[in-house]
């Protein structure tokens, strides 16, 4: 679903600060299932001791359990 257009807005926005600002910008142009995918097949590196509570429930397959 990343269009060339998108995949060019993309690489003028790098570097991203978090996942989540990473997340806001896809939710401009993506619907959620294909955010889902976009994040199945790349790698996004999250520090789990420091990331807040929304980084951590973007991992495909995470949920409220995984946070503790």
């Amino acid at each position: 679903h990343m269009t060339p257009a998108l995949v060019k807005s993309f690489m003028e926005k790098r570097p991203f600060l978090s996942a989540t600002e990473l997340n806001a910008f896809l939710a401009q142009s993506l619907k959620p299932q294909q955010i889902a995918e976009f994040y199945g097949k790349a790698f996004v590196h999250i520090k789990l001791n420091t990331a807040p509570d929304a980084e951590i429930l973007m991992i495909p397959g995470a949920g409220p359990r995984m946070l503790r």
